[in-house]
């Protein structure tokens, strides 16, 4: 990790290696790679070995994963609706170890057929049980609209959305570092 006054991971599960959550992820850095004060990292779920069945907080993947989390002051979460859900890879990536979240702040983008409302609420309670606060500002992105013929084509709305959530993100990220 380059040094940095504020670091902010991006959140993806490629676990279903689904194409659409990389180029987002992709997106995001380069929205934000104007930003030299702040490193942006992509940090990808399916490169840890959390196991769905044993809830520990135990073993050498949970370390790395607990390490690297505790490395960055503030997320930005790239959700797909699945089953009007987020992953249950997510829930437990976060869940896994509540501790090391707290204090901490995120933006969320997600999509899906509703836009991703579903995975959403859902991903915002789960949040607010590790004590992460989201910022207000989210990015929604439908299949219909955003994926045409497979490819990300996000509107001018959506762009101007993503980075006002980075300026958030980095604005209320800063102010939360006072409380960790």
């Amino acid at each position: 990790m380059e040094n940095h006054n504020f670091n902010v991971a991006v959140i993806i599960n490629s676990t279903e290696d689904h194409v659409f959550t990389k180029q987002l992820a992709n997106w995001v850095k380069t929205m934000a790679s104007e930003d030299n004060e702040t490193y942006y990292e992509i940090v990808d779920i399916s490169n840890f070995q959390l196991s769905l069945l044993a809830f520990s907080e135990k073993g050498d993947d949970i370390s790395k994963w607990k390490e690297k989390i505790l490395a960055f002051d503030a997320f930005v979460f790239i959700a797909q609706e699945f089953n009007f859900r987020m992953l249950a890879t997510i829930k437990n990536a976060i869940m896994i170890s509540p501790k090391i979240w707290t204090h901490k702040v995120a933006g969320l983008i997600t999509y899906g057929a509703s836009d991703g409302n579903r995975a959403l609420a859902y991903l915002k309670n789960v949040l607010l049980e590790v004590k992460i606060t989201n910022v207000r500002t989210e990015v929604a992105l439908n299949f219909a609209h955003d994926f045409m013929h497979g490819n990300f084509n996000p509107s001018d709305d959506n762009k101007t959305k993503l980075l006002e959530m980075l300026n958030q993100v980095k604005t209320w990220g800063l102010a939360a570092q006072s409380l960790r």
